[in-house]
C-alpha cells in the first residue's frame, strides 16, 4: 500500500458572515490510484445554493501557491475538483477531464474558522477501491462479507444502506450463514460502519429493499435457510433510517400475501410499492428444491402498511401472462406501467415482454409477439434517459442459467432497447456488448449504460466492466461500449447509484475459480466514477 499525494487549497469564505470560513480543501487519490500526479491542472469549482460557476478557479499540478478566491456561504455547499492537461495552446484543455472528485455536502452558514473538505480524486470512466478520507488514504471494506445483498442510496444523508446477503464460510462442505449486520457507507468518509441489526429471523438474501418517502426502506420477501432446508419468506419489515446516526429496525414484521424470493420490486409514483413473480421454494419428498413460480402482484401502501393483491377491471385478482423467474421489471416514466422482461418457469423459458399498468384500472397488456432478443433469464436491465428501457445479457436456455452441479455458462452479449408507445411495446433497437455476461448490474449514467460484473461463457465471474453511451436508432450506442477494468471480478453483488457525485458503488458478491463448486464471499467494495459533468 503506497500514501496517496494529497493537494492543500484555501479558499476563505467571506460574504455575509462574521468572520472568514477558511476552507481547506484536501485531494485524495484512491487507494489503488495515482490520480493526481495523471494530470497537469487541478480545476475547483464549488456548489451550492447561490453559486455559479464564476467562482470556479484552476492552477497548475506544480503550482506552489494559489490566490485564494472568496465564495458565498452555502447550507449545501461542495466542492467538484477535476483534473486536466494541456490542450494544443498551451493552456489547460476543459474540454478533456482526465480525473473527477465531488465533496460531500457541508452546511457553512453555521461554520465558523477552519473547515477541512476532503475529496476523492479517481480517473473517470474507471473503477476503484473504496478508501478511507480519515488519514492516510487506506482501502475499505464491508464489514462482512456478503453476496446476494442490496444496496440502497438515502437521499437525505447521502449514505447508502446494505441489508441482506449471505456468506459462505469455508468448510468440507462449506457451511453458508445469513449476517444479520445491517452497514452503511458514508461516501465523506469512504467507511462501512454496522449501524443495526437485523431481528431473528429477518436475516435473507434474495429480497428486496425499496424506499419509501423519508429516508425509510422496505424489506420485503428473499429467502433463508430453516432446519437445513432452504426457504423463501413471506416476511417484510421497515427499516427507519431518515436518522443515519440511529437507523432502526421497525419492531413488528410485515406479511405478506406469498412468500417469494428472487422477485423485482418498484415503487410507483404514488408511493405504493409493487412487488413482481419469483417463485416459492416448496421442497417435497421427491425434490428438496422444488420451486413454485408465481405469476402474482401484490402492492405494499405504506399508508395503511399492508400488502394488497390489486384487482382487474373484472374484479379478478391482476396476475401476469406468464409466470416469472430471473426476470426484469422497470417502472416506466409515467410512474405507474412497468415493463416486465423475460424469466423462467417449470414449463421453460419465458420470453414476452409484457406491460402491468397500476393506474385505478389495473391491466397487464401482453402481446405474444414481443419476445426479447436478450438471454431472457438473468438478463439485467435499467431505464435510459429517453424513457425506453434497456435489456443487456442472459441466459437462453434452464440449464445454462441454473445446470445442476455447476456454475452457470453460455450467457449472451445481446443488448435491446423497448418502448412503451400508445398501448403496445415495442423493440426500437438491437447492439451487442464486448463479451458475454449474465448474473450482472446495468445502471445509468446520463446517457451512458455501466455494465458491472456477472459470469463469462465458462461461468467464471467477471473482472471487466463495458461502459457505452446510448442513442436513438438501430444500433443502441452512439459511443461503442468500452471494456473498463473492475478492482475485483464478481457476481451477485449490490449496487447503488451515488446521486450526490453521480458516481456509483458496487459492494460484495462472488468469486469462483474453474472447477471450485462454491466460491467464496467478498468484503471488497469499489467505486465507479463516470464521466460526467456538473
Amino acid at each position: 500500500m503506497t500514501t496517496m499525494k494529497k493537494i492543500l487549497l484555501t479558499l476563505p469564505c467571506l460574504a455575509a458572515c462574521s468572520g472568514p470560513v477558511e476552507l481547506d480543501i484536501q485531494i485524495v487519490d484512491p487507494c489503488n490510484q495515482a490520480a493526481v500526479a495523471s494530470v497537469e491542472f487541478l480545476k475547483f469549482t464549488p456548489r451550492g445554493d447561490g453559486i455559479d460557476e464564476g467562482f470556479s478557479t484552476t492552477y497548475g499540478i506544480n503550482d506552489s501557491g494559489i490566490e485564494p478566491i472568496t465564495v458565498p456561504l452555502a447550507s449545501d455547499f461542495s466542492i467538484v475538483a477535476t483534473g486536466h492537461n494541456t490542450g494544443a495552446d498551451g493552456l489547460p484543455d476543459f474540454r478533456d477531464t482526465r480525473a473527477i472528485g465531488v465533496s460531500a455536502e457541508y452546511d457553512l452558514t453555521s461554520s465558523g474558522g477552519n473547515v477541512s473538505i476532503k475529496v476523492p480524486f479517481a480517473l473517470v470512466d474507471s473503477f476503484y477501491r473504496t478508501t478511507s478520507l480519515d488519514g492516510e488514504p487506506t482501502c475499505t471494506e464491508l464489514a462482512v462479507d456478503r453476496f446476494g445483498a442490496t444496496a440502497t442510496y438515502l437521499p437525505n444523508s447521502g449514505r447508502v444502506l446494505i441489508v441482506g446477503g449471505a456468506q459462505i464460510i469455508p468448510g468440507t462442505p462449506p457451511e453458508v450463514r445469513y449476517p444479520r449486520g445491517v452497514e452503511l457507507y458514508d461516501p465523506a468518509s469512504g467507511t462501512f460502519q454496522v449501524v443495526a441489526e437485523l431481528r431473528v429471523g429477518g436475516a435473507r438474501k434474495g429480497h428486496t429493499a425499496t424506499l419509501l418517502e423519508g429516508g425509510k426502506l422496505l424489506i420485503a420477501g428473499g429467502d433463508t435457510i430453516i432446519n437445513g432446508t432452504e426457504t423463501a419468506l413471506r416476511t417484510a419489515f421497515i427499516i427507519d433510517a431518515t436518522d443515519p446516526t440511529d437507523v432502526k429496525i421497525a419492531e413488528s414484521g410485515l406479511a405478506m400475501r406469498q412468500a417469494r424470493t428472487g422477485h423485482r420490486a418498484v415503487r410507483l409514483k404514488d408511493g405504493r410499492v409493487a412487488l413482481i413473480g419469483g417463485r416459492e421454494l416448496v421442497p417435497s419428498a421427491f425434490d428438496p428444491r422444488d420451486h413454485a413460480y408465481l405469476d402474482s402482484i401484490e402492492v405494499y401502501d405504506p399508508s395503511n402498511q399492508l400488502f394488497a393483491l390489486p384487482n382487474d377491471p373484472a374484479q379478478n385478482a391482476l396476475v401476469m401472462s406468464r409466470r416469472r423467474f430471473g426476470h426484469s421489471a422497470t417502472l416506466l416514466e409515467s410512474g405507474q406501467d412497468i415493463l416486465v422482461a423475460g424469466g423462467m418457469n417449470d414449463q421453460g423459458v419465458v420470453g414476452e415482454v409484457e406491460v402491468i399498468s397500476l393506474s385505478q384500472t389495473a391491466t397487464v397488456v401482453a402481446q405474444p409477439s414481443a419476445i426479447t432478443g436478450v438471454g431472457p433469464i438473468f438478463h439485467a436491465a435499467a431505464l435510459a434517459q429517453n424513457g425506453e428501457v434497456l435489456l443487456s445479457g442472459g441466459y437462453n436456455r434452464i440449464e445454462d442459467a441454473e445446470p445442476s452441479g455447476m456454475a452457470p455458462r453460455n450467457p449472451t452479449g445481446a443488448v435491446e432497447m423497448w418502448a412503451f408507445v400508445n398501448g403496445r411495446v415495442a423493440r426500437t433497437c438491437a447492439a451487442a456488448l464486448n463479451r458475454p455476461r449474465g448474473h450482472h448490474a446495468v445502471t445509468m449514467s446520463g446517457k451512458d449504460a455501466v455494465f458491472v460484473g456477472g459470469r463469462d461463457a465458462t461461468g467464471v465471474p467477471l473482472g471487466v466492466g463495458e461502459v457505452a453511451t446510448l442513442t436513438t436508432g438501430g444500433s443502441c450506442f452512439g459511443r461503442a461500449p468500452s471494456d473498463v477494468e473492475m478492482d475485483s471480478p464478481r457476481y451477485g453483488h449490490a449496487i447503488a447509484k451515488i446521486e450526490s457525485s453521480g458516481e456509483i458503488l458496487v459492494a460484495g458478491g462472488l468469486q469462483q475459480n474453474m472447477g471450485d463448486p462454491f466460491g467464496r464471499s467478498l468484503k471488497s467494495a469499489e467505486v465507479y466514477s463516470p464521466r460526467r459533468s456538473f
